[in-house]
């Protein structure tokens, strides 16, 4: 089991990646990177195999699916920031 872990690659090092990353274009690479990953599960694992998926650790890992969701959530931010927002109307004390 212990050469097995340490041959796997661990999802939430990529999501790391990512939220630290400027760049939303490597954001969206990650984010397919992990949902490709999920051994078809849908969930994210605490490792796989890097030459099977569907080998992984934890079928489980609630932390590992909220960081996702936080990854998610960082590229909306990106994708809105970077868009022009409408001019308000000013408010004027009459």
């Amino acid at each position: 089991m212990a050469k097995q872990i340490k041959d796997n690659i661990w999802p939430m090092s990529l999501m790391a990646q990512g939220l630290t990353s400027p760049s939303l274009e490597e954001k969206k690479r990650l984010v397919q990177m992990i949902l490709d990953t999920t051994g078809g599960t849908g969930w994210m694992h605490e490792s796989f195999s890097a030459n099977n998926p569907k080998k992984f650790t934890r079928k489980w890992f609630c932390w590992a699916d909220a960081l996702f969701a936080e990854l998610v959530l960082s590229m909306t931010r990106e994708e809105c920031l970077n868009k022009p927002w409408p001019s308000l109307p000013r408010i004027t004390n009459a």
